[in-house]
């Protein structure tokens, strides 16, 4: 299931990208977007050709439902070993003898990658300084994001805020929904605890950012040619860990031609975010107990 689910997630997030970013102007350009719709065309083009004009552009968003179903499908499937899931510092156990349970877990698990997709989206252009913000990968951002990046100054952190807000109301209203319809047990806090839940999700997201130093720093390795051609293509990932890794850089951990400085600040956000794990895992044991 590991696998299968990874390969519908990749294609769901392609298909949400050519659902929510409109294909004209400048954005149509977009070598991203361009990546997007090469990948997304053998599925949507054929859709086009078949349906009324009017649900043509709905074709991504229809697609977008298939495979939630088929998801859903996978997981009734496998059985009461998929009943569980993760949601990082609690999880849902689906109960009862209900079918239900299956299209309902998909349901909450694709809105779970959705509302992480824009989180780390808001993120990325919270980070980054304005003028340093005009790459390719976060002019997408930016596009899907409709706007919400363009608060000013200290609030660009408000961004990923009221998407955890929004995504914290969300999972309570579908937990209450699903505990109406027997699939769920009943448990105490449930609105503390889909806001513990929601701010533990924007911590895991955390570890997208450790990879991107890695991958930074592995860049750095390579020959002047390579550190050329790669900054061409991949250049925004200065401009996203630049602001994690400069406070690593005043303590001068260069040894020779090394540099540890990266390697200081994957460690120091890995400490983090567990620690931050902990702590809302703690918190959300009390609301539950509550």
């Amino acid at each position: 299931m590991g696998l299968i689910e990874l390969t519908l997630g990749f294609y769901f997030t392609l298909l949400f990208v050519r659902a929510l970013v409109p294909d004209a102007g400048q954005i149509a350009f977009n070598p991203v977007y361009q990546t997007t719709v090469r990948l997304t065309r053998p599925v949507i083009d054929p859709f086009q050709r078949v349906l009324p004009a009017r649900l043509k552009a709905s074709v991504p968003v229809l697609l977008m439902v298939l495979i939630v179903a088929i998801q859903g499908v996978l997981y009734l499937w496998a059985g009461p070993s998929s009943r569980r899931l993760d949601l990082l510092v609690r999880g849902w156990t689906f109960t009862g003898d209900s079918p239900l349970w299956a299209p309902a877990k998909s349901v909450v698990v694709h809105l779970v990658l959705l509302f992480r997709l824009l989180a780390f989206a808001g993120l990325v252009l919270a980070l980054q300084r304005p003028e340093d913000s005009y790459d390719q990968v976060s002019r997408l951002f930016r596009e899907a994001l409709r706007g919400m990046d363009r608060l000013p100054g200290k609030t660009r952190f408000a961004v990923p805020a009221i998407l955890g807000v929004l995504f914290a109301l969300l999972l309570a209203l579908l937990w209450k929904i699903c505990r109406r319809l027997d699939l769920l047990p009943p448990e105490p806090g449930i609105v503390i605890q889909s806001f513990i839940v929601s701010a533990a999700l924007v911590v895991g997201l955390s570890s997208v950012f450790v990879f991107l130093i890695f991958v930074r720093a592995v860049i750095s390795w390579l020959p002047l040619g390579g550190v050329a051609r790669a900054g061409a293509r991949w250049g925004w990932l200065e401009s996203v860990t630049d602001p994690l890794i400069a406070p690593f850089q005043r303590l001068n951990l260069r040894a020779g031609g090394w540099d540890f400085t990266p390697l200081a600040a994957i460690f120091a956000l890995t400490i983090v975010r567990r620690a931050l794990l902990i702590g809302l895992s703690a918190l959300q044991k009390g609301a539950a107990g509550s």
